[in-house]
């Protein structure tokens, strides 16, 4: 089985839950995520692997390359089906699925689309045909949920803050469920508590805290994640707040992850001493496996997260503060929304959820204004439409050069049929639109990248347009285009098929085959093309130098290769690289300290480490592998991808690489391991041989081996490597005469054996009645009108 999420985050969940239930009984369970690339080691997880968690990318860029990896997979999974969109990941995922909905093997293969916010069955009436291929059936949908939903406003009038509840026509409400009051005597603090609208919402939060409730406040912008967090620990010292809780000992594992990886004076840090977690997509990925494992088991009362946390992880709470419904001067979609508002309610534990906006105004009509706005916000909170991303970025590109060109849009198509320059999108057209030439080249990449993904790279280029309708026949683009009028359906399908006709004008055969493995598109293939020598001998260096130990020499040609490709999209990082960002990278490969890595380039340096060092060049980097042995680029053949995994780990030791790769959570122990035992091993062989010898279980022993900040992080990786309980699954076979009071089910078809008070119900898969049958102890096989079944 795979199981695709688009969320990293989501991924690591889903892994440990998943691991909790089958590990136990034999079944292994791996994971996939991280650079988009298929680095050394993920091939064999994907074949291998019983159970296999990956982000789409990792499955993609997989398939690309080996279509054969998951031919016996009987089971994928698409978690969060209802992201899809024009945005560069949702695009990639569409033409992923497609693919798997296009292969040959697809009858042999279950596809199940899951999420939370699929609308109505008559709404995705398009999602069901294409995931189920125009098979009869009805999607399984459900509007039952645990907990009832309350929606209200708190809002600070004088010196206190009124909660108004909306409960069906009434609105009860709290005149003043937050006073003013004044800080203690002794607090270095002069003025009232609370003074401003994020004070409020503290406030606020902390007060149902101590009211027993578990509290989520939702903010829509990441960067107000640790504004908040900075808030708590001056409001605490201030002594206006007190800690909510002592830190027990995840708590203070979590606390040693973070001081690796950020250092102990972060506000995501410091907030968990005292009770508080702080969640955003822009924190290490070691460190929030750790604070989500806290939220698991409730370690944290209350927690201020980003949408990453609030949208893509099983989060509840029994009270959301929404302190901020805006985002870019823009009110927050309402599909993000109501994808927040649902974490409102514990499933089992509260009957209600409370969703609250906290208003602070300077007047009364401001105030009126916001509160307007909320309730407009709550009236229109629906689960979106599920929309083809590839129709909504083609729609949106067409548009954009028609209004630049000034060209009616019935003559597009003739316009960009062999007009290289109606492609670009710079200056005062980036400005019209509000769109940077970066985003420009993403979006066009993206088109790219799905053209290359569907169509086979040695397509006739004069039956571009039939091969790409063939491509899409059954699609969720197809299938919503024919929604549009016909002389609109064959405007599209020409714009596509002029975009598939420049780029196969352009290009070889061996060159799209090289983009279609690298998932990139024509501007990026172009300029991988223009320096594809040097970037392969720089990735030759690197990996020579790796196996002779040259540190110095592998960095340096790590930050030639990447000044080269942070140059093209989608390589380039989304935001301006710090100042420093060579050093940085430098010293990541060297093996220094990660917070120290990231304090190179304080505001920005775990964007650095996360976005740019360990996701978008080892990208970079895999790309160039397999485009470079696509077209038979002199020195591809020595390129192994032992560089792109020296960078994702920040290590130039393979041993270190290994037991990262592994599941290890700590540069610190990976290194200390390492060292203190000489260890030399290469791959996941040698490190179960190393794991396993007399010597790692000496060391083991020692309680602050191999650091004391690492410790746990060490004992977790070890217990479930060498110690973690693997039963394997036994199964019994019992024989029973069943008398059927009706016509029994076919030899050999499944059937459930339910016991209820005494007695045995026999269902159908489907937990559906069967009739009701009378039997017994097992009795002569001759007995007449008694049928086995098992």
């Amino acid at each position: 089985m795979v199981y695709v999420t688009p969320l990293r985050a989501l991924s690591a969940q889903v892994e440990r839950d998943l691991a909790d239930t089958f590990a136990p009984l034999g079944f292994s369970v791996s994971s996939l995520y991280g650079s988009a690339g298929i680095e050394s080691g993920d091939a064999e997880t994907l074949r291998e692997g019983k159970i296999v968690v990956s982000t789409p990318e990792k499955l993609d860029f997989a398939l690309r390359n080996d279509e054969s990896i998951i031919d016996d997979v009987g089971l994928i999974v698409l978690d969060e089906g209802h992201m899809l969109g024009p945005n560069e990941r949702e695009v990639r995922y569409e033409a992923l699925v497609q693919r798997l909905l296009c292969r040959g093997d697809a009858d042999g293969r279950r596809i199940v689309c899951l999420s939370a916010l699929f609308p109505t069955p008559g709404e995705m009436t398009d999602l069901v045909a294409w995931i189920r291929q125009d098979d009869p059936g009805e999607p399984v949908h459900s509007m039952w949920r645990p907990t009832r939903q309350r929606f209200g406003v708190l809002r600070w009038v004088s010196n206190a803050a009124r909660l108004d509840v909306k409960v069906e026509d009434e609105s009860p409400f709290v005149p003043r469920f937050i006073e003013a009051a004044d800080p203690p005597a002794r607090s270095r603090r002069r003025k009232a508590f609370p003074s401003d609208k994020n004070e409020l919402t503290l406030a606020t939060g902390w007060r149902f805290v101590l009211q027993e409730q578990d509290v989520l406040i939702y903010c829509p912008l990441r960067k107000s994640v640790e504004t908040l967090g900075r808030l708590i620990i001056k409001c605490i010292k201030d002594e206006v707040i007190a800690p909510l809780d002592a830190p027990n000992e995840r708590i203070r594992n979590a606390m040693a992850t973070g001081s690796e990886w950020l250092g102990e004076d972060h506000p995501a840090v410091q907030c968990l001493q005292y009770g508080v977690a702080l969640h955003h997509g822009g924190l290490p990925r070691p460190f929030l496996a750790e604070v989500e494992r806290l939220l698991r088991f409730g370690d944290c009362r209350l927690t201020v997260a980003s949408p990453t946390l609030a949208q893509g992880l099983n989060l509840s709470a029994s009270v959301l503060l929404v302190p901020s419904i805006w985002r870019n001067r823009k009110i927050i979609p309402t599909v993000e929304f109501a994808n927040v508002a649902g974490r409102a309610g514990r499933a089992f534990v509260d009957v209600e959820g409370l969703v609250l906006h906290v208003v602070w105004e300077e007047t009364t009509l401001k105030a009126s204004l916001a509160v307007r706005k909320w309730e407009m916000l709550v009236d229109e909170a629906k689960v979106p439409l599920i929309q083809s991303g590839i129709l909504e970025l083609s729609l949106n590109i067409y548009g954009r050069i028609a209004t630049v060109a000034g060209v009616p849009l019935e003559e597009l198509v003739e316009y960009v049929t062999g007009n290289s320059t109606a492609w670009d999108f710079s200056g005062a057209a980036a400005e019209k639109f509000e769109i940077s030439a970066a985003d420009w080249d993403r979006d066009l990449a993206s088109l790219d990248a799905a053209i290359l993904a569907l169509l086979d790279a040695g397509a006739d280029g004069v039956e571009l347009a039939r091969s790409l309708d063939g491509a899409l026949a059954g699609s969720l683009f197809a299938r919503q285009l024919h929604q549009y009028h016909e002389a609109e359906q064959k405007l599209i399908r020409g714009f596509m098929a002029a975009r598939a006709t420049r780029v196969w004008a352009q290009t070889t055969e061996p060159q799209r085959r090289g983009y279609h493995a690298a998932g990139i598109g024509l501007t990026a293939g172009k300029f991988l093309d223009a320096n594809l020598l040097r970037l392969v001998a720089l990735l030759g260096r690197t990996e020579a130098a790796i196996s002779e130990h040259n540190i110095d020499e592998a960095s340096s040609a790590v930050v030639a290769f990447a000044e080269l490709v942070f140059q093209t999209a989608p390589f380039r990082a989304p935001k301006d690289m710090p100042a420093k960002w060579t050093e940085a990278l430098k010293a990541w490969m060297r093996g220094h300290a990660s917070a120290d890595v990231v304090g190179m380039c304080d505001n920005d340096g775990v964007d650095l480490l996360q976005e740019a060092l360990t996701y978008r060049l080892p990208w970079a980097m895999e790309a160039v592998r397999v485009h470079a042995g696509a077209v038979s680029c002199d020195g591809a053949d020595a390129i192994t991808g032992l560089a792109a995994l020296a960078v994702e780990a920040g290590s130039c030791d393979r041993s270190v690489i290994v037991l990262l790769r592994a599941g290890l959570n700590s540069r610190e122990a990976a290194f200390t391991a390492v060292r203190t035992t000489g260890a030399k091993f290469e791959d996941r062989a040698g490190l179960m041989m190393w794991l396993g010898s007399s010597e790692i279980g000496a060391f083991h022993a020692d309680e602050d081996w191999p650091t004391p900040r690492s410790r746990h992080a060490w004992l977790q990786f070890y217990e479930g490597e060498a110690k973690g309980d693997r039963r394997n699954w036994s199964r019994e076979t019992q024989r029973l005469l069943v008398k059927w009071d009706g016509e029994p089910p076919d030899i050999g078809e499944h059937v459930v054996v339910e016991l209820v008070d005494g007695c045995a119900l026999v269902l159908t898969p489907s937990f559906e009645r069967l009739r009701a049958p009378s039997w017994g102890p097992e009795a002569p096989a001759s007995r007449r009108g008694a049928r086995d079944r098992r």
